[in-house]
C-alpha cells in the first residue's frame, strides 16, 4: 500500500515553490507616525461620515505585539482596509492574499478578504473575494485566503479586508504571494480561484446576503392564457345570442 501511493505520488505533477510578494507592515507591528492609523493600509469606506474604527490592537494578537481591528460605528454598506502593490512582474500570473483572522458579532452580509485587480486608467476592473464569507463569533484565529488571476492590462492589484455588515474583526501575519494554479492553499487544500465581480472600473457593490437571492420572483401573468379565454367567452356568449 505504501509502494502504491508512493509510485501515485511520483506520478503528480510538482508545484513550483510558491513566490512571496513583499507588503508593508504585514504583520501589523510598526508604529503609527503621526498622521497614521496603520502604517503600510489605507482604510475607508463607502460613504459619509467616520463609521469605522480602524486601529492597532496589542491585546488580541495572533503573532508579535499587534494585529489590526477594525469595527463599524454606525450604519454603513462597507469599510475596508488595504494595500496596493505595482503589478507589472505580475501579469499572467495567479496570487494568493492570506491572513489570520478572528471575528465578532459579524452580521449575515460578513466579512472577506478581497484582491481588486486595478487597470491602467487606476479603475477597480475586477475583484475576487474569499469564499465563503465569513459570519458570527470565532474567537480562534482561522487562516484565510484568497486567490486571483492577475490579467493584461493590470497596473496594480489592491489587498485587503472587507466588512460588509455589522461587528468587529482582527487580522494578522498578512500574507501575499504567487502560487501555480491549482497548487494547495495555505490549508493544504487545493484551490481554485474565486469567481470574480466586474465592477467597471466603480467600488464593488457589497454582495447580496445568503437568503436574498433566494426570495421568490412575483409570477407573471400569464397573457396569452388570459388572451385565449376571452376569446371563448366571446364565442360563447355570440353563440347563446344566435339560439
Amino acid at each position: 500500500m505504501k509502494i502504491a501511493a508512493a509510485i501515485l505520488l511520483a506520478l503528480l505533477p510538482p508545484f513550483a515553490a510558491a513566490q512571496s510578494i513583499n507588503l508593508v507592515n504585514p504583520g501589523f507591528e510598526q508604529k503609527p507616525a503621526a498622521g497614521e492609523t496603520i502604517p503600510g493600509w489605507r482604510g475607508h469606506q463607502h460613504a459619509g461620515e467616520p463609521s469605522y474604527e480602524f486601529a492597532l490592537d496589542s491585546e488580541v494578537v495572533a503573532k508579535g505585539k499587534a494585529s489590526f481591528r477594525m469595527k463599524r460605528l454606525l450604519e454603513q454598506d462597507y469599510g475596508a482596509l488595504d494595500q496596493i502593490v505595482p503589478a507589472s512582474t505580475l501579469v499572467g500570473k495567479e496570487v494568493e492574499f492570506s491572513a489570520l483572522v478572528r471575528t465578532r458579532d459579524v452580521g449575515k452580509r460578513g466579512f472577506v478578504l478581497c484582491v481588486n485587480v486595478i487597470d491602467r486608467t487606476g479603475g477597480v476592473r475586477e475583484q475576487f473575494r474569499s469564499k465563503p464569507r465569513t459570519t458570527g463569533t470565532n474567537d480562534e484565529w482561522t487562516r484565510l485566503s484568497v486567490r486571483a488571476k492577475v490579467s493584461s492590462g493590470t497596473r496594480d492589484i489592491e489587498v485587503g479586508f472587507l466588512l460588509i455588515d455589522g461587528g468587529t474583526i482582527w487580522a494578522d501575519e498578512a500574507t501575499l504571494k504567487v502560487v501555480e494554479p491549482g497548487a494547495p492553499d495555505e490549508e493544504g487544500a487545493k484551490t481554485k480561484v474565486p469567481e470574480k465581480t466586474e465592477t467597471d472600473g466603480k467600488p464593488p457593490a457589497p454582495e447580496a446576503a445568503p437568503g436574498d437571492a433566494g426570495k421568490k420572483a412575483e409570477k407573471k401573468p400569464d397573457r396569452k392564457a388570459d388572451r385565449k379565454a376571452k376569446e371563448a367567452a366571446k364565442d360563447a356568449a355570440a353563440a347563446e345570442a344566435k339560439k
